[in-house]
């Protein structure tokens, strides 16, 4: 069973950047009471993004983002952190993927980790989970920062629009 998902997370006062430029931008909490949110990045979010910032040029490398979308996440993380994080895992192989914003500049990433290279590293230092440790998101016992945040739950950003609970734009 694979796992795909691209997404943003932060706080709902971070997120409220990319709700202000189109209302097909939800905002979702993985798991009951959460501070941190995770908006599904889409071609409508992504449209939207580009109209208000430019579309810029594209990276070569996971996250997929472009320069546009980049330039809006640090300006968005002058609020807060800011996360992208990406799950591109099927039948054994694949990659996850991360890049954090605080106070408008890139704190850590863009960090790409290929699964083979995983079973070699420590959970802790995935991309993943270091994005998610520097937005707060803390590990307990028997778990890593991917699980204490509810993402194993959801194997697609499909999943996380129909499944997860919406947050409320205002919370």
């Amino acid at each position: 069973m694979g796992h795909n998902v691209r997404l943003m997370a932060g706080s709902a006062r971070v997120l409220a950047a990319y709700r202000a430029l189109t209302p097909l931008a939800h905002l979702f909490a993985l798991t009951s009471g959460a501070e941190i949110l995770v908006l599904p990045l889409d071609d409508d979010l992504h449209d939207a993004l580009h109209r208000a910032y430019g579309t810029g040029e594209w990276r070569s490398q996971a996250p997929l983002l472009s320069t546009g979308d980049m330039a809006f996440a640090a300006e968005a993380s002058r609020e807060g952190p800011l996360a992208c994080l990406e799950t591109s895992y099927f039948g054994g192989s694949g990659q996850q993927a991360a890049i954090v914003w605080q106070n408008g500049e890139v704190v850590l990433g863009p960090s790409v980790m290929k699964r083979k290279d995983q079973e070699r590293r420590a959970p802790s230092l995935w991309p993943v989970n270091a994005a998610l440790r520097t937005l707060g998101v803390a590990a307990r016992d028997g778990e890593d920062e991917f699980q204490a945040f509810g993402l194993h739950f959801y194997r697609s950003n499909e999943a996380i629009w129909s499944m997860a609970a919406r947050a409320r734009p205002s919370t």
